[in-house]
């Protein structure tokens, strides 16, 4: 796994799936509020879906704003899809921000739970037991105005 720290506008971050779906779709990705059933990679039997993906490179891409347990699950998404009979994905990206502003206004960390949670969850399950072969991450700072 391996990340990358990004400064983010406001102005983009209200709007982050859309404007990376704008910048995707080009690239062959599909965006999974156009395209709900290619994105649901387990129907039938699963109705959960990624957010961004593109079956030609077999990557996913989900992106969560709030709960680390969110991430916990998005992860297993991904493990899940390399798993599958013919793999789905090879490679994921994952969306995140580096604090969470919770409506209260309180920030709570983000990005350093999720850093020091998820090798705790899949350092057993990734080089052994499944198809994937990299997850970046993506770290986002929001504009706490």
């Amino acid at each position: 796994m391996r990340s990358i720290d990004l400064k983010t506008p406001r102005a983009i971050l209200t709007s982050l799936e859309a404007e990376m779906a704008k910048r995707l779709e080009p690239e062959g990705y599909v965006y999974f509020r156009n395209h709900p059933n290619e994105c649901r990679l387990w129907l039938p039997d699963f109705r959960n879906e990624v957010d961004f993906y593109n079956g030609e490179k077999k990557i996913a891409i989900e992106v969560e704003k709030s709960e680390v347990k969110r991430v916990v699950h998005a992860m297993l998404k991904l493990v899940n899809a390399s798993m599958t009979f013919i793999p789905k994905v090879k490679y994921g990206v994952l969306v995140i921000p580096e604090v969470y502003a919770r409506h209260s206004r309180k920030i709570s960390p983000f990005f350093s739970r999720v850093k020091k949670e998820l090798p705790f969850y899949f350092q057993k399950i990734i080089p052994y037991n499944c198809n994937l072969q990299d997850v970046l991450i993506i770290v986002y700072t929001p504009s706490l105005e």
